[in-house]
């Protein structure tokens, strides 16, 4: 047995082993055995424990204790009906906080978004750190939508006020993706990829804002992922070109020089736009 025992006020554990004994007579006698302190090895093991589902830097749940509740209220949920909510927060110019001011000052902010995003949480409410600057929220009873976009525009607005650390005021914002189970996703994997393209989208629309998911999000998603494969294949195989338009001086009716403009035609696709190619090419990293 482990116990919990207090010793001048301060709870120690110890470990008890011990073997029944008996008389000649066979009546029973009690309990001979060994008591040991293992006061350390249990704060050793609830450490880690703690850390195995827990986030050091913020104490709120990690992405793999967030996962957990996730499919733990996905389970309790009715197939049939409306499920669990799950939504996904980033915070907005966190990078640059961390550029110009360094991680440790980084760290600091996460810290104080984990405190407000703990008040505007109900017990209903299961928030944690996916990584980096993005934060879940599980909600595990059926709600209507109307609750979700509050809920929401509470974490944004909150998230969004001045932040004080050390002697610099700082400013972020977040934005919100959710999904909805089981008509974004029958799975936790398929609820959270739900989620993500709804913050993606959120995010492309200048960020501050809640998006819901929509399944047309899928269809481009996928998409721009075909398309970011057909541009490393046309640059593996050189199906870029350039056209020059010529800078002319108006009054002399002379040319200056001429403005390159890189353009793509695909062998199947056709000509695609660089409107439609060059943004790709810019999140892909595959402009040097």
């Amino acid at each position: 047995l482990v116990l919990p025992v207090d010793v001048g006020g301060v709870q120690r554990w110890w470990e008890l082993s011990a073997s029944p004994r008996f008389d000649e007579r066979g009546v029973f006698l009690g309990f001979r055995g060994v008591g040991s302190d293992i006061t350390v090895q249990r704060e050793s093991a609830d450490k880690i424990a703690q850390l195995a589902r827990f986030d050091p830097l913020t104490g709120l749940p990690n992405r793999a204790h967030l996962h957990e509740a996730l499919e733990k209220a996905m389970a309790g949920t009715d197939p049939r009906g409306r499920g669990c909510v799950f939504m996904m927060i980033d915070l907005d110019h966190f990078k640059t906080v961390n550029d110009t001011l360094g991680h440790q000052i980084g760290d600091k902010l996460l810290g104080q978004v984990a405190r407000r995003l703990r008040q505007i949480c109900s017990d209903k409410e299961f928030c944690g750190r996916i990584g980096g600057d993005e934060f879940g929220v599980v909600i595990a009873d059926a709600v209507d939508e109307f609750h979700v976009t509050d809920l929401a525009n509470a974490i944004i607005g909150a998230l969004s006020r001045p932040y004080q650390i050390d002697q610099h005021t700082l400013h972020v914002g977040a934005c919100v993706g959710s999904a909805v189970s089981p008509a974004d996703g029958r799975t936790s994997e398929a609820l959270i990829r739900s989620a993500d393209l709804a913050l993606y989208r959120a995010k492309g629309e200048g960020g501050g804002m809640h998006c819901a998911y929509e399944p047309q999000l899928h269809v481009k998603a996928e998409e721009r992922r075909q398309l970011e494969m057909a541009l490393r294949e046309a640059l593996e195989k050189d199906q870029l070109h350039v056209l020059y338009q010529p800078v002319v001086d108006a009054r002399q009716g002379s040319v200056l020089g001429f403005e390159a403009l890189v353009r793509w035609t695909h062998p199947e696709m056709g000509p695609i736009s660089p409107a439609k190619f060059v943004p790709v090419a810019e999140e892909a990293r595959l402009i040097a």
